[in-house]
């Protein structure tokens, strides 16, 4: 296959015409590879081998949490979602009243302390998860999943529900909450969203579906203080919407 990228670590991925490879590359195993990862996005199929020693050394479960192992399920995803009009988000999620709102930010911007918030409010909302979301195109607009990543408040749930508004968070010494246009969104959009940028063969239609997405679902920018104030301030504007008829 033709080499198209080549991370810090010790791992490289290939294309084979439509069909991608991952090898994790490490010099205690014979043959010099940990593990391979063969990927169909097309057929949506996947094989892994392992070597046999990194089993034996790392046991059964090594998959659900050893480091080399990590980018393995997020890829799966990201390249499954090329095709299917889907994209996974940096996003705390949120269902209130049966309307999903998602929450994005680079690590550190908030998006657990929002979480945390919401979780102890009056409110009854549900927390979906505080650190990964899924969205998917529909007939209707875009659904909203949780993902299997929790960060601190570990809550990863696999709730869905339809997906009404995209909250982009800033810190600020006030709660104020502005209306962004399609472009602006999308600009704030990018750098929170898992695209292969490595290859635009599957590049391409996320992106696709990241442009749907601010073109479909409103999206706001929510400048915010540390403080429950800010709770307040978005019920009150989840309840407009829940107003208008879907």
């Amino acid at each position: 296959g033709t080499e198209i990228l080549r991370g810090e670590a010790p791992w490289r991925i290939l294309k084979h015409g439509r069909k991608r490879s991952v090898i994790m590359h490490s010099p205690e195993y014979v043959g010099g590879i940990a593990w391979h990862l063969f990927l169909d996005p097309e057929t949506h199929h996947a094989s892994l081998r392992l070597h046999p020693d990194f089993v034996d050394d790392h046991g059964p479960l090594a998959l659900l949490w050893h480091p080399h192992l990590r980018p393995i399920d997020q890829m799966l995803l990201m390249y499954n979602f090329a095709s299917t009009g889907g994209a996974m988000l940096h996003a705390a999620s949120a269902i209130f009243a049966g309307h999903g709102v998602v929450f994005l930010g680079r690590s550190g911007v908030g998006k657990s302390t929002i979480a945390r918030q919401i979780l102890s409010s009056r409110f009854g909302a549900t927390i979906i998860n505080d650190e990964g979301a899924v969205v998917r195109r529909t007939r209707a607009g875009f659904d909203l999943y949780g993902t299997p990543w929790p960060s601190s408040l570990r809550i990863a749930s696999d709730h869905k529900a339809p997906l009404n508004c995209l909250f982009f968070l800033q810190q600020d010494k006030m709660d104020t909450i502005e209306e962004l246009a399609p472009a602006a969104a999308l600009e704030r959009l990018l750098p929170v969203s898992q695209v292969p940028w490595y290859d635009q063969e599957y590049m391409d239609p996320i992106l696709a579906t990241l442009e749907k997405l601010v073109a479909t679902v409103p999206a706001y920018l929510l400048r915010c203080e540390k403080g429950f104030g800010v709770v307040d301030l978005i019920q009150q504007h989840v309840s407009d919407f829940q107003k208008v008829p879907a």
